[in-house]
């Protein structure tokens, strides 16, 4: 089954009280896998930012072509707060984005910012193949027929030509070919 696979994800306990421990556990999983199949593609969490150092001990490891990575909890939270620091209410906006939440109207006497910011949690993102007929379109034009005919807030873009990902580009940036993302 390994060998069909696209990747090996690796989880570990995020609400283990050792987390040395468990962040070793997991590296020794990984080893397994590479052992067993020096080709797999491993996707991994950890815990403590200082167990990265030992991911160079894992046979075939290549974090360079981005075959193999690892998700750092601790890094991921330490990043959100610097980001916070530069940008007041970063953390909270990327928490709303990456979580749900179900909004129920007139439930309490919420003051209309309360009410306003329940309801903004309530919407999700995805991520979606592009219809056709906005080929050739520029974002501002995709965009505001997204909102107004569709109901929908486009925020970002990408074309498969490794352009990258752009959010809310001006119209001399991005044109939207055939199947691209938003």
């Amino acid at each position: 089954q390994l060998k069909h696979a696209d990747a090996v994800i690796l989880l570990c306990n995020k609400d283990s009280d050792d987390t040395k421990s468990e962040d070793a556990a997991t590296i020794l999983r990984a080893i397994s896998v590479k052992n067993y199949d020096r080709e797999a593609r491993l996707i991994m969490q950890l815990l403590n930012y200082k167990s990265k150092s030992f991911l160079q001990t894992i046979p075939n490891w290549d974090p360079i072509n981005y075959r193999d990575e690892n998700i750092c909890i601790s890094e991921f939270m330490y990043g959100l707060v610097a980001q916070s620091c530069l940008c007041p209410g970063f953390s909270t906006l990327m928490i709303n984005l990456i979580s749900t939440r179900s909004y129920i109207p007139g439930t309490g006497a919420e003051t209309d910012w309360k009410s306003d910011y329940a309801y903004g949690c309530d919407h999700e993102i995805y991520t979606v193949m592009i219809s056709s007929d906005f080929t050739n379109m520029t974002f501002p034009e995709a965009a505001e027929i997204c909102y107004t005919q569709l109901n929908l807030l486009l925020i970002a873009v990408e074309n498969f030509d490794n352009s990258g990902l752009a959010i809310n580009p001006l119209p001399d940036q991005f044109i939207i070919r055939r199947e691209c993302l938003g």
